[in-house]
């Protein structure tokens, strides 16, 4: 009995260090934490790399590189030649791409690397940059933590205030083998400061055609089914305003909103009839009203304006012949014939789609005053 506990330990302790054999120290590996793809003046492929350093002995505790160079891969030996340790894009958590290579199409294929690799993560999220990819890599801000963490935490937050998207590179990949959507991706501006700035919406070819704002994006969460806290302001026009200040605004909390998308086909064009049940819990008014005797008045008022904002938007989408709502998804879900004929270029079907998106308001909780 003795003898096999024996054997029965040695076996487990055997197993228990296979996966111990290529284990790599902390202070020997230099992890990639930001990575960002770019073109120089020249267009030239340039790559950039930001990693922590854990060394009580250095004062910067970040480092960031950048080469010219031919592929994904082949600068990971131009890094190993500058960095103290081998590198590693397992931790990675940003993946920044700038806006002179999203204007090219067929920039995807550079990512081969990310989704190839089994030891890479595809879970870092993505994101386009207005302007140079230096401005964001080499910026040192006082009084912000660690830049590459940083961005991602900016990111994520501005996801959760419904600011913009949060596309993982494996999301980013579905999206762009997906006939029946487009991808849309975070963007970000170094400014005085980095900010997110909107959403940049590419086409199949993953090329940059537009971008949306956080208006829009509220918007458009709210028919992508996203159950955060969403929050929109609307000018009231109707309003007169004899004072300085402009108070003809009214601000709200979106409680649970539902809606329904219909979708039929006819006169050789898609049909799209989306209804928007909207209760909200008013947080600001700056001009006065009574909400207890007018407040269906307001509720109109309300709706009148998202239905132009809707409008709006569904105009702007389809001018720009991007669909990243996935429209195409109930087309070929309800109308699988009809999408069969078009799902290899459902973008000019989009464009020639009838979209219609009527908003129904209902006030449930006006504040603590009148």
């Amino acid at each position: 009995m003795k003898r096999l506990m024996s054997l029965l330990m040695g076996v487990c302790l055997i197993f228990s260090t296979v996966g111990c054999s290529d284990r790599i120290n902390l202070e020997d590996i230099t992890l990639a934490l930001m990575i960002g793809v770019d073109l120089d003046e020249n267009d030239n492929l340039v790559v950039y790399m930001s990693s922590p350093v854990f060394n009580k002995d250095v004062q910067n505790k970040e480092e960031e590189h950048s080469f010219v160079t031919k592929t994904l891969q082949y600068s990971t030996k131009q890094f190993d030649s500058v960095v103290t340790a081998i590198t590693s894009g397992g931790k990675l958590q940003t993946l920044l791409i700038g806006k002179r290579i999203l204007e090219h199409p067929g920039w995807f294929k550079l990512l081969d690397l990310s989704y190839r690799n089994p030891k890479l993560s595809v879970n870092c999220v993505v994101a386009g940059v207005e302007g140079p990819l230096s401005e964001v890599f080499f910026y040192k801000p006082p009084d912000k933590p660690r830049l590459m963490l940083h961005i991602k935490k900016l990111i994520e937050t501005a996801h959760r205030r419904n600011i913009t998207v949060y596309t993982t590179i494996l999301e980013l990949h579905r999206q762009m083998y997906e006939k029946g959507e487009t991808p849309a991706i975070t963007f970000i501006k170094k400014k005085k400061e980095i900010e997110v700035v909107g959403t940049a919406l590419l086409d199949k070819e993953g090329q940059y055609k537009t971008m949306l704002t956080a208006e829009d994006n509220t918007l458009l969460s709210i028919l992508k089914k996203r159950k955060v806290r969403q929050t929109l302001t609307v000018q009231i026009p109707q309003k007169e305003n004899k004072g300085f200040f402009d108070t003809n605004y009214v601000s709200f909390i979106l409680s649970n909103p539902k809606f329904k998308i219909k979708t039929n086909y006819g006169q050789e064009q898609f049909n799209y009839d989306i209804q928007i049940k909207m209760p909200i819990l008013i947080t600001e008014r700056l001009f006065s009203m009574d909400t207890n005797e007018k407040s269906n008045q307001l509720e109109q008022l309300i709706q009148d304006q998202l239905d132009r904002r809707y409008a709006a938007l569904f105009k702007k989408l389809q001018k720009y012949k991007v669909d990243p709502l996935g429209l195409g998804l109930y087309a070929r879900a309800y109308q699988y014939k009809e999408w069969k004929r078009v799902q290899g270029n459902w973008s000019e079907a989009f464009a020639e789609a009838r979209v219609s998106a009527k908003v129904k308001v209902k006030i449930i909780d006006s504040g603590n005053i009148q």
